[in-house]
């Protein structure tokens, strides 16, 4: 018999915990075909168009896989051979988004900062009113890498003067932090169903204008990543083109009604909130400093530096141990590790952690922290 698995707490970026209701929703089976299934799925996209304001002009059409998936069939689908992508990068997120464009061969501007500096306005505005050949902007919302919130608002009236098309990946932040898409003039959103909407993993989905969509035939240079002809298949007979992944859907489902019940996302970012200023106060206590200035962070996860005294790998085996689960850095200038608090976690988990990490601390004989 196979050793059983250890229930643990994720602080990580996602996937995340999810709720036992969740978790019990998944154990069903459903036809691909099956009318419940397309009830839940034509259901399910209509509900991710009301989280984001996008009821009227827009429609949510899904990809099997993780968020990258997602990013690569929207690059692939809404691109043409005349397009021209300016590519905001502060982050590993960002030049993820620069690899896809580079991979199929699409035209773009790569447009890159410090991963511990916001976007300057200033700067993304000489390049658009100097490159007039630009017909698209891309930005990842929430660089998950170190946890900056870079500023949509801002870069959504860039592009709504330059009358750019914006595609915002909001991988790490949607159902998180209010997104109105309608009102931001953002032409494609792409989200996962494992961050902060609290689902398990399995598909990600875009919200397209339909005008920007109806005009996209025949841009994806793939057969499985054609946002374009899965929209035609739904139009059709509201079915996935390919096998969907039916329990990640189901999964999702209920866990946007148990968003609904938790009272939406202003709650659900209260929430995360508190979850964050719990985990900031700890470990500052504890001497640990952050990456980035506080007026720069998100809700959603931090990133700290390792201090010379503290080996990560010892840290991070023994919380997994003790069953917390947190991330290693990934920024390139600097040793760092990352805490999320996201998923179905409350500010007792965080405080349970916090004390994990001291006892950890202790046990190495770590007076003080010093970075």
């Amino acid at each position: 018999m196979s050793k059983k698995i250890k229930k643990k707490l994720l602080f990580t970026p996602g996937p995340l915990n999810t709720s036992d209701i969740t978790k019990k929703n998944t154990l069903i089976d459903l036809g691909s075909r099956d009318d419940d299934f397309i009830r839940i799925n034509k259901r399910l996209m209509s509900q991710l168009l009301k989280l984001g304001n996008a009821s009227k002009g827009y429609v949510c059409l899904p990809i099997q896989g993780s968020g990258t998936f997602g990013l690569e069939a929207t690059f692939s689908t809404l691109l043409n051979y005349k397009s021209k992508i300016l590519i905001l990068s502060n982050g590993v997120y960002g030049n993820r988004i620069i690899n896809i464009c580079k991979k199929i061969g699409k035209k773009f501007i790569p447009l890159k900062f410090n991963e511990n500096s916001s976007m300057p306005i200033d700067k993304i505005k000489k390049i658009l009113y100097k490159n007039k050949s630009i017909s698209h902007v891309a930005l990842v919302h929430c660089e998950t890498s170190s946890g900056i919130l870079n500023p949509l608002n801002e870069i959504s009236l860039l592009c709504k003067k330059f009358k750019k098309k914006l595609i915002v990946d909001a991988m790490s932040s949607f159902g998180g932090i209010s997104i109105n898409i309608k009102k931001n003039n953002i032409d494609t959103l792409v989200s996962s169903a494992n961050k902060c909407l609290e689902g398990i993993p399995g598909f990600s989905f875009s919200i397209i204008k339909k005008n920007s969509l109806s005009k996209s035939k025949n841009n994806a240079n793939t057969l499985s990543l054609d946002l374009y002809e899965q929209w035609k298949g739904f139009q059709k007979n509201n079915q996935w083109r390919f096998t969907p992944p039916i329990q990640a859907i189901v999964a999702l489902s209920s866990s946007l009604n148990q968003l609904k019940n938790e009272g939406g996302i202003i709650n659900r970012n209260k929430r995360y909130k508190k979850n964050y200023f719990a985990l900031l106060s700890g470990m500052k206590k504890m001497g640990f400093n952050c990456y980035l200035n506080e007026n720069l962070h998100s809700p959603i996860i931090v990133s700290f530096n390792i201090p010379k005294n503290l080996d990560f790998n010892f840290l991070y085996t023994n919380l997994s141990k003790r069953g917390f689960v947190i991330y290693p850095g990934s920024i390139t200038s600097q040793k760092t590790f990352r805490i999320g608090c996201i998923g179905n976690i409350h500010s007792k988990h965080i405080k349970m952690l916090l004390s994990a990490i001291k006892k950890i601390i202790l046990k190495k004989r770590i007076k003080y922290l010093s970075n």
